[in-house]
């Protein structure tokens, strides 16, 4: 049985390696490709124009917590549901950190979602809006 330190030290390595370009096997480190969900992986990092969007993982006592950020265009928000679309990119994130954590330790992990997923959505500009989602 792992320690707690352990544990903490599997996830965090596992949300390290999702690093902006690991998702190209030409700009990881080990050569290996990890596919996550987000946007940003659609095209190529260098020469395509950037998506803005990542994501956190902290600890809240023997909770962790899921931090999602994006920024997209205003009428991707009216024009669908963010709140199922974040909802699934999280869930993305989560499959990312169990199947990571797996090869990083050997060991596997189990993540049960507590509680709905909370969704900021702030206009930064007429245009563009900026979205903040976590999840425990």
């Amino acid at each position: 049985m792992a320690t707690t330190l352990e544990i903490v030290r599997g996830i965090s390595q596992a949300a390290a390696n999702a690093y902006d370009g690991s998702h190209n096997e030409r700009y990881s480190l080990d050569g290996e490709e990890r596919t996550i969900g987000l946007k940003r992986e659609e095209g190529d990092p260098i020469n395509d124009s950037r998506v803005v969007d990542g994501f956190a993982v902290r600890f809240d006592g023997n909770l962790l917590c899921i931090n999602y950020q994006s920024d997209i265009r205003l009428k991707e928000v009216y024009s669908g549901d963010i709140e199922t679309e974040t909802e699934e990119m999280i869930q993305n994130i989560a499959d990312f950190l169990k199947k990571e954590y797996k090869k990083v330790t050997g060991n596997s992990l189990s993540l049960t979602a507590e509680g709905d997923v909370k969704v900021l959505v702030q206009n930064t500009s007429r245009v563009r809006v900026f979205v903040n989602a976590h999840r425990y």
